[in-house]
């Protein structure tokens, strides 16, 4: 483990007998890791807001069980942090990312999607992340998204520049392929920050709201209101096959059972 972390919240968030035996091996394997055991299931933000309350640093680092840290991201973030002291929060580059350099995080990039990523690599000052209240936890999913949005709104959120997470893109135990935990979150996020967007916005996350409602209860009689619906919003046709795939056992989980859900 790197010497430059001081301490590890590993958050077991609900799981199996197994895997937190597994976990105790860990935690027992560095004297810096803390595991904090959760008896049922409160969710991702909930999780990674509990492991900040317990951190004693003045930077916290988040990183998701099926992401891993690109070699040599601390190292290469120590001097950067150094000689940008004003700069409260930092995102990374994902792997093979090139496109991004050392920059604000500008508005555009989470208007209409989330370009920025998720949060695993994000390090930020403890000071500000208490201050903001953390992750939302009203927020089944889209809870970076949220976050990412009211750091820009500060003017505090950061590209760095620097590769410092490899995703896991084959795995299929995420929150965002459940469609149910995405159709409320974005429902959420919309009239969350409903005030702050533009008209056009707006729209736009409307269509994939509507999309996603339509593959979790599918109109029926209301067909000639969907088709004409679908001439209004072509992209709605996109969302739709995009994510149809989830419908099937294979991706599909119950949100009465999250166990089977991680971020």
């Amino acid at each position: 483990m790197c010497p430059l972390v001081k301490s590890i919240y590993i958050v077991d968030d609900g799981s199996s007998k197994a895997v937190k035996a597994e976990l105790e091996v860990i935690s027992r394997f560095d004297s810096r890791a803390k595991l904090i055991l959760n008896d049922t299931w409160q969710g991702a933000a909930h999780c990674r807001n509990q492991g900040a309350s317990r951190a004693k640093t003045n930077w916290l680092l988040f990183l998701d069980d099926d992401d891993q840290l690109s070699q040599g991201y601390l190292a290469a973030m120590r001097p950067l942090v150094a000689a940008h002291p004003l700069v409260q929060v930092w995102i990374p580059n994902f792997q093979k990312e090139k496109s991004r350099i050392l920059a604000p995080v500008p508005l555009k990039d989470v208007c209409v999607r989330n370009t920025v990523g998720g949060c695993s690599g994000l390090l930020i000052r403890a000071s500000l992340f208490s201050e903001i209240s953390g992750f939302d936890e009203r927020l089944p999913a889209m809870q970076d998204w949220d976050l990412w949005i009211r750091l820009i709104e500060r003017q505090a959120l950061y590209y760095s520049g620097v590769e410092g997470v490899v995703y896991d893109s084959d795995s299929t135990k995420k929150i965002t392929h459940n469609l149910k935990a995405k159709y409320r979150g974005l429902r959420r996020l919309y009239f969350k920050h409903f005030d702050a967007r533009t008209q056009s916005v707006r729209r736009q996350h409307l269509v994939r709201v509507w999309a996603l409602r339509q593959l979790l209860e599918p109109s029926g009689p209301r067909l000639f209101t969907c088709i004409m619906r679908i001439l209004t919003w072509p992209k709605a046709t996109i969302y739709y096959l995009k994510w149809y795939k989830f419908r099937s056992n294979r991706y599909t989980y119950n949100l009465c059972n999250p166990q089977q859900i991680t971020q």
